[in-house]
């Protein structure tokens, strides 16, 4: 009896302790977190604000991709209604684009994005497919302003609420070959449809302007400081590039050195600057703010100083500054979005006979 009661005392004590040793028996991980630690873990550089893209970034960030890419495809196989996919794919297709990629490589990008919604229901990727698919036309299209119109509108007719339907309004307004008309017609639709983004509200700024694009402009003053007449007329075979500002304006001042390298870059080229000042009337020292900026401040081309007169801003339609017109060899205006399309437009000029 004594030798029953030990061992079940014993019993008793073995399966206490088993009880006490037992450990809670963790989760399996979920495979898509474990891949999508993965996919996070190759971070691909951005680019800092106001930034340049050098050859090394460039490098950079291929690199990234090449590593990041087959495993986001890879996820998106396994996964394509998971809630990250769609952003994912949408990265990675904007991840394609190359600078002078052919036009078969943007086809064949086209028709990657096509198969990939094709095989989700996932009403996000859907949208972003649909995108990068008018992105890709558009710059297979990158010489016909009308087709990109035609994309642009098919795209935010279906989409209405995506602002990045602004980028192929912008691509048709910068289109090789693009009429007055048709950038005119890009600039109303970013105006009415993006009224709340920034490319909306400058389209909306220059809309006063625009009657002069495709149209010869016309411009007669005593420059500033030596007093020589300056005519646009008498700098036909230059292209010339038409700056309203003011010291005030501190986007005018901040373009400054973009405005000085592009003109020690782009002046053995045939182009010229003009400065037209609209700085406050004399009397409220707006004359005296001109002089000590230009002496402070290498501004070596020649400066319409309007003296505050009203009549030049309204002649020319200008309601914001710095508003940069660019006529090309023959005086005609061919942008007057100068301010964004500096560089881009000087560079096709210049090069136009």
């Amino acid at each position: 009896m004594r030798a029953i009661l030990v061992l079940s005392l014993l019993g008793l004590s073995v399966l206490f302790v088993g009880c006490g040793q037992e450990e809670a028996v963790e989760p399996a991980p979920d495979p898509a977190a474990v891949e999508l630690e993965k996919i996070e873990a190759v971070k691909v550089p951005r680019m800092p604000f106001g930034g340049q893209a050098s050859e090394e970034f460039v490098k950079e960030v291929e690199d990234a991709w090449n590593e990041r890419g087959p495993m986001v495809l890879a996820f998106f196989q396994k996964y394509p209604d998971h809630d990250r996919a769609a952003a994912l794919m949408s990265e990675y297709w904007e991840s394609q684009m190359r600078e002078g990629m052919s036009d078969d490589e943007a086809r064949l990008v086209i028709a990657q994005i096509g198969d990939a919604a094709k095989t989700s229901s996932n009403d996000v990727l859907v949208r972003h497919a649909a995108f990068w698919t008018a992105f890709y036309k558009s710059y297979i299209a990158r010489e016909d302003a009308g087709e990109i119109l035609r994309v642009a509108d098919e795209y935010t007719g279906a989409f209405p609420n995506d602002p990045r339907g602004a980028a192929i309004y912008n691509f048709a307004a910068l289109a090789e070959g693009a009429t007055a008309e048709q950038i005119g017609t890009a600039y109303q639709r970013l105006a009415e449809k993006y009224p709340d983004t920034p490319d909306g509200q400058n389209a909306a700024a220059l809309a006063s302007v625009l009657p002069h694009l495709g149209k010869t402009f016309d411009l007669e003053f005593d420059e500033f400081s030596t007093g020589r007449r300056v005519t646009t007329a008498s700098l036909r075979g230059k292209v010339v590039v038409v700056d309203f500002w003011a010291t005030w304006c501190l986007p005018c001042i901040e373009s400054l050195p973009r405005m000085q390298a592009a003109y020690e870059k782009y002046r053995a080229k045939g182009v010229e600057f003009i400065g037209v000042s609209l700085d406050e009337p004399e009397e409220n020292g707006g004359k005296k703010a001109l002089t000590d900026f230009l002496a402070s401040n290498e501004m070596p081309w020649p400066q319409f100083y309007t003296d505050g007169d009203p009549t030049v801003p309204t002649k020319f339609g200008i309601r914001q500054i710095p508003t940069i017109f660019i006529l090309d060899r023959s005086g005609v205006v061919r942008t007057v979005d100068g301010h964004r399309l500096l560089e881009r437009t000087l560079e096709q000029l210049v090069n136009e006979r």
